[in-house]
């Protein structure tokens, strides 16, 4: 016998935005015929009502399922506005535990199917986001959607498999058969495109000798810096922009389909790393503007056709550290710990012209064919250190103030070494004398 391990509550709720409701009966009108004269026929008037229908989900502080709810608890509002709730039904998921017999460890799945009791289960779609998993990380995105299939769909659910690039050999129909949807997930092989940076990099390199001597930033001519001023543009932005576009596509046809289905809970697990496309870069990114407008469709459809969303990025499933890695040209074994030195990278004299010695000139003029990262005192990227402007701000402020009345001077025969922390800092602390400005 099949155990009900959990029951869902889906409470549907709809309210009539007209007069009556029930559509009436179609009013007749009644002519009188003469004799001899061909009937008439009768004048019918038809009416029309339209309706919303609102599902909603009742849970307490912990969580947990709020059952036994009546029409008499809901309030529904529109533009402030409440309305009238004409309709109301409590619908009942029971989530059925599947039973799996065992022969030679391996499990049996039963070649016979039932349709005694009507479908009364949960609905998933499994989106395999091709166009946006790397092909070394399609090990884990299998893996993360075997898991799932086989703890957490129940004997009454369904779900079908679904591939961003439209792949019919390797998609999967509505089944509640965990044989044939692990089939299609084993057939997902990741196609990401190389990152915007790399092929900006390689684009760079491969056009070096054909950029020619430019204007300088200041408008002068003849001594300006070989291809600096030159932008260099994503030379696959336009297949970066089509994976996007199709991918959000079918999300939202996805959720238009979904649409369709009343009472149920109805769900879309994507998993994938992410929109590969920068949408912010209007004016190098052709498909900018597009791709956030299909974003906003996909999640309008997504709300009118209540369908949840779930994302599942296969990088966060695993350690970095757990795959092998090539960073500039450089293998890095998987387990390896890379570290970046400021101390060292800011005393490069790649960079900096006599690194060493303290001249705080240097900063007065931007060196254009200085690296971007070669000078990071609060680290870069998307974990930047969220202080680094109040700092700076802080230390002109702080210098001006003192520098204005005082001069600091080192105090005779105290110590100077470093010491190497979170920051780099003075060891023993810098003992200074300070005399007043005249």
């Amino acid at each position: 016998m099949k155990r009900a391990l959990l029951t869902g509550v889906l409470a549907a709720a709809a309210f009539v935005a007209g007069a009556a409701a029930q559509t009436p009966p179609a009013a007749t009108a009644r002519v009188q015929v003469e004799p001899g004269t061909q009937p008439v026929p009768p004048v019918t008037f038809r009416a029309e009502i339209d309706y919303v229908e609102v599902d909603a989900v009742v849970t307490d502080e912990r969580g947990n399922l709020v059952k036994g709810l009546t029409q008499e608890d809901f309030d529904i509002y529109e533009d402030g506005k409440p309305q009238k709730v004409s309709f109301f039904s409590q619908v009942v998921i029971p989530v059925e535990k599947l039973e799996r017999f065992m022969t030679d460890g391996k499990p049996l799945v039963p070649d016979v199917r039932s349709n005694a009791q009507p479908f009364s289960g949960r609905i998933y779609v499994l989106l395999l986001d091709d166009y946006h998993v790397g092909a070394i990380r399609s090990a884990q995105v299998k893996k993360a959607a075997h898991a799932f299939i086989d703890k957490y769909l129940g004997a009454n659910d369904v779900a079908a498999v679904i591939h961003a690039s439209g792949r019919l050999d390797a998609s999967q129909e509505f089944t509640n058969d965990p044989r044939l949807l692990n089939a299609a997930i084993d057939k997902f092989i990741g196609q990401k495109l190389r990152s915007r940076t790399l092929e900006r990099l390689d684009e760079y390199n491969r056009t070096s000798d054909l950029r020619q001597p430019t204007s300088s930033n200041d408008g002068t001519t003849g001594q300006g810096v070989t291809g600096a001023d030159q932008k260099i543009l994503d030379p696959l932005d336009a297949e970066r922009g089509y994976y996007a576009r199709a991918t959000l596509g079918t999300l939202r046809n996805l959720a238009d389909f979904m649409g369709s289905i009343r009472g149920r809970r109805k769900a879309i697990l994507m998993f994938s790393e992410g929109i590969d496309y920068p949408i912010y870069d209007v004016f190098d990114s052709r498909d900018a503007s597009t791709i956030v407008s299909d974003t906003r469709d996909a999640i309008a459809a997504a709300s009118k056709a209540n369908v949840n969303f779930y994302t599942i990025d296969p990088r966060g499933l695993h350690g970095m550290g757990d795959e092998n890695m090539e960073l500039g040209g450089f293998p890095v074994p998987k387990g390896k710990v890379v570290l970046m030195s400021p101390y060292v990278t800011h005393r490069d004299a790649r960079w900096f012209r006599e690194p060493l010695n303290f001249q705080p000139e240097r900063w007065l003029t931007e060196e254009p064919a200085r690296p971007k990262f070669a000078y990071f005192p609060f680290g870069g990227g998307a974990r930047v250190c969220i202080g680094e402007r109040f700092a700076w701000m802080e230390g002109v402020l702080l210098l001006a103030a003192l520098g204005q009345k005082w001069t600091l001077d080192l105090a005779p025969g105290h110590p100077v070494a470093t010491r190497a922390l979170i920051t780099l800092r003075p060891r023993h602390g810098m003992r200074m004398v300070a005399s007043r400005r005249t």
